[in-house]
């Protein structure tokens, strides 16, 4: 619990220890129960269940412990509007995603086999509204509320919290083939998070990817392999080329009030937030142990 200088309770700190084991047990619950699921609506409904109680159970406890509801700015980026960081931050995760791509097929060349699993689809327009909100709209409003709300601040926030966040965030997706991708993508939405004191820009981000992974997956049941291959390879090059293109243009654009901004933040840096022994510790212990439950999956 904090208090300000005249003794006046202020707020409740949630151990970040609690959060992460709140999560780990849904984690753990999802890979147990849906195994024997042969039933495709059953199964993803059951999934997306056990992700959104994963997420949101610990962002209650969280906002029931008295956190703050909005995020603290500490990044220096958040002299740069919103608009445009959105394009910039989206040109960052297609990179690298084009990266893991490539990086994949440069390993499958030395016979080595990768699959970075899909999305289950049905037919028809009902098919398509409950892949939206199951792939598209769940995964960006609950993740986002878990990751870079409630354990972005309870890490204390700035690098270390976005870094360690970004981390939980890859092993959430576990897919060793996939972790590059993952893990700039939570760091970039970690950052933005950060940058704006919103999650609308993370939310916004996180829907994008999935929106264009999911019409992604319903081209490759339309379109044959070779042709397949080639809208996806375009697609992500327009959009990351485009994010370039626009991120250099706003740059080079910065004013000299935008300048100025940065130059007056840096003058006016607060201290660095003391972090105790358990804050440290209980992260990596997280990490460690999502990696092996699932390394156990892999194997069994």
């Amino acid at each position: 619990m904090r208090s300000n200088d005249n003794g006046l309770r202020t707020e409740r700190e949630m151990p970040v220890g609690f959060l992460l084991c709140l999560h780990f047990v849904f984690i753990i619950l999802q890979g147990i129960w849906l195994g024997g699921i042969s039933d495709p609506v059953v199964r993803i409904t059951l999934s997306k269940i056990l992700q959104v109680l994963a997420c949101l159970l610990p962002v209650v406890f969280y906002r029931y412990s008295g956190a703050p509801a909005t995020i603290k700015r500490k990044l220096r980026i958040n002299c740069m509007p919103a608009f445009p960081m959105f394009f910039i931050s989206l040109a960052v995760m297609c990179g690298a995603l084009l990266i893991n791509v490539k990086l994949c097929e440069l390993l499958s060349r030395f016979g080595v086999s990768y699959s970075v699993g899909g999305m289950e689809l049905l037919p028809g327009v009902g098919g398509l509204v409950f892949a939206l909100f199951m792939y598209v709209l769940l995964p960006a409003v609950c993740e986002e509320l878990f990751f870079r709300y409630a354990l972005l601040q309870s890490l204390g926030g700035g690098l270390y919290a976005v870094i360690i966040s970004a981390l939980c965030f890859s092993l959430m997706h576990f897919n060793l083939f996939g972790s590059i991708y993952t893990f700039v993508t939570g760091l970039v939405l970690g950052c933005t998070a950060i940058a704006t004191g919103s999650l609308i820009l993370p939310v916004l981000l996180h829907g994008s990817m999935n929106g264009l992974a999911l019409l992604l997956s319903y081209l490759a049941v339309k379109l044959d392999a070779p042709m397949y291959l080639q809208v996806e390879s375009i697609i992500w090059s327009v959009v990351f080329l485009g994010g370039v293109v626009f991120a250099v243009f706003t740059l080079l654009n910065f004013n000299r009030q935008q300048n100025e901004l940065v130059n007056l933040e840096k003058n006016t840096d607060e201290p660095a937030e003391r972090r105790n022994t358990l804050t440290i510790l209980v992260p990596i212990i997280y990490i460690v142990a999502v990696a092996v439950w699932n390394l156990i999956r892999m194997i069994l």
